[in-house]
């Protein structure tokens, strides 16, 4: 039986989170759940200090060894498969409202540019850096001062801006023609993060992006190794299963329209073809411990 760790720092702080809209944690030694997608309704910005974490992010194999950084989107999925035994993080935690507060005064696409890889390796004197940086936010964010947003906000630029910068130093610049087709992986996504609900069909996405359904599932099959259609299923599963995992007030049914299905048969047939299993046998075999 599969254990969802309920206590997680992500877990136990969720409303800390939501109240302060930014948090830094330390001294974290597991990812919240393992082998199971975990899809974090926060931005995340991860620096390792020792051990290393074996998982997929977005169905991309991913590492985090010592001194990575990396930056895991909201509603981005990500998979923890292992933690070597010394494994230990320090994670800035940005709420979704945060967020987009920050969003409105920086450009989105220049700053925690979404990566298909979201980690990079730091040299010794950049990990002081960030080190610095996590104790500053650390300490703004437990002020209470009518310009503690405006500060904290200040500061987030200041760790996107040296992400950026320390990755292309560091020879982490890829070209532009590449950079175009990851951009257009990312517009997908946030589009699918937003309409997953209304349509699973990969037309819809295609015409919502203003391109013919063959140019944009070639595209996005090239640039990921995946088609449009199993990106579309995997995360309505993905869905879910967080839902029948953490959602336990909520019956079948209110999961089912929930997720955009018309009804529990319908739902349940989906999820049959995509897993194996029914939602309900999930749920019993997935029960929290």
């Amino acid at each position: 039986m599969r254990e969802m760790k309920k206590n997680h720092p992500l877990e136990l702080m969720s409303d800390e989170i939501e109240r302060r809209g930014l948090v830094v944690i330390d001294n974290v030694t597991r990812m919240p759940i393992y082998n199971e997608p975990y899809v974090s309704p926060h931005l995340v910005v991860c620096l390792c200090h020792r051990g290393s974490m074996r998982g997929k992010y977005d169905m991309r194999n991913i590492e985090w060894h010592p001194h990575d950084i990396a930056a895991v989107y909201p509603n981005h999925v990500i998979v923890g498969e292992d933690t070597s035994s010394d494994f230990l993080v320090s994670l800035v935690v940005i709420s979704a409202k945060f967020w987009e507060k920050f969003r409105t005064c920086y450009s989105f696409r220049t700053h925690f540019e979404v990566q298909m890889n979201p980690s990079f390796s730091v040299t010794d004197d950049q990990y002081y850096c960030f080190t610095n940086i996590y104790r500053t936010l650390n300490t703004i964010s437990m002020i209470d001062a009518p310009e503690r947003d405006e500060i904290l906000i200040s500061q987030i630029h200041t760790l996107a801006l040296l992400m950026n910068f320390y990755k292309m130093q560091n020879g982490s610049k890829e070209p532009e023609s590449v950079n175009a087709s990851k951009q257009l992986v990312a517009r997908f996504y946030d589009e699918l993060v937003k309409n997953f609900r209304t349509s699973r069909e990969v037309s819809y996405y295609a015409d919502l992006l203003c391109l013919s359904p063959k140019y944009f599932g070639t595209v996005i099959r090239k640039e990921t190794g995946v088609g449009a259609g199993e990106w579309i299923s995997r995360y309505v599963i993905t869905q879910a299963k967080t839902m029948l995992r953490s959602r336990m007030d909520l019956s079948i049914q209110q999961i089912s329209f929930d997720l955009g299905f018309p009804n529990q048969t319908i739902f349940s047939h989906y999820f049959r073809n995509h897993t194996g299993m029914s939602p309900k046998d999930y749920r019993k075999s997935d029960a929290i411990v």
